[in-house]
């Protein structure tokens, strides 16, 4: 995939049927990024260090295991942990500030490309004011909070292709904004809901996922691959935990699915791809998109065209 349009590509598109003028993109401050860096002062004493750090370091026991699954850590040990700390602090803010200005260079030829990917799959559609922020400890690569798409300028240091990366991540959540027009729920009103309606919203959470990936042109198979995982077993494995699922109505049960197999881009990701994928190959692109329309006000569709219910 190329990163890029070419100037002609970008002529063409100036009557864009994807308009995003209305997203806000910022970045923090070169001078910001360096004041955060310069806050977190690490202890020379490894001891003292550990001894500051334990209960932190006990939090953090999953995005540590993803750390070295992404051999950004070569292990779990705290002492490694200390090390790498230590040799980050001092090169980090500079690493990022460059892969800030490059995007801050490029935003133009990046955007062109995330209308050109959004075009393909959904109708004439203009963003609702919606805000983009590049900032430092994030809590994920990208993520989104209604109309806020929050992306860490930290993780992309260590992606192998930034800008393809942001591609994909911000196609991926402006893909969330549009796909959630329809659809009001807040985690916030977990506690108010029906079970049926939890497990609705579990069910449209698989299918938004599932397109989010498949429109931004994620591999799902790379990233599992990756950590250690057999793809075609873990796609086994999820379609049992969903099948399980769709069974299920204990409230318990249901929550902790929400909390669970979302994670990391897991279980619930893959059977939202690959039933989605199945369908586009099934029924071709044109019949594909007025399916993700239905999709918005009734992502059951999806499930009843793949013979699930």
């Amino acid at each position: 995939m190329s990163e890029f349009l070419s100037k002609a590509e970008i002529e063409q598109n100036k009557e864009n049927k994807v308009d995003l003028t209305n997203l806000s993109i910022s970045f923090d401050s070169d001078k910001n990024i360096r004041n955060l860096f310069s806050e977190k002062k690490v202890i020379e004493n490894y001891e003292e260090w550990f001894k500051e750090n334990k209960k932190e370091l006990e939090k953090k026991q999953d995005e540590i295991i993803k750390a070295v699954e992404m051999s950004i850590l070569t292990d779990s040990d705290s002492r490694t942990i200390y090390n790498f700390v230590v040799e980050r602090s001092t090169k980090d803010a500079d690493n990022i500030i460059k892969i800030k200005n490059n995007l801050e260079e490029n935003l133009e030829d990046i955007l062109q490309k995330v209308i050109k990917n959004l075009e393909e799959f959904i109708p004439n559609w203009k963003i609702p004011f919606s805000k983009l922020k590049f900032s430092v400890y994030e809590r994920a690569d990208f993520r989104i909070d209604r109309n806020f798409i929050y992306a860490d300028l930290r993780r992309l240091v260590y992606a192998k292709k930034p800008i393809e990366k942001v591609i994909k991540g911000i196609t991926h959540e402006v893909f969330h904004i549009w796909m959630g027009e329809l659809n009001n729920w807040l985690d916030s009103k977990q506690e108010q809901a029906t079970n049926q309606e939890l497990k609705n919203q579990i069910i449209y959470k698989v299918i938004d996922e599932g397109l989010a990936v498949l429109i931004s042109e994620q591999s799902l198979k790379d990233y599992h691959e990756k950590q250690g995982r057999k793809y075609s077993d873990y796609k086994k494995e999820s379609f049992k935990k969903f099948k399980e699922f769709l069974k299920e109505n204990n409230r318990k049960y249901l929550k902790k699915t929400k909390e669970d197999e979302f994670k990391n881009m897991g279980n619930f990701y893959v059977v939202g791809y690959e039933i989605v994928n199945s369908i586009l190959k099934k029924e071709g692109l044109e019949e594909f998109k007025k399916i993700i329309i239905e999709a918005r006000a009734k992502p059951e569709i999806f499930l009843e065209k793949y013979g699930l219910i």
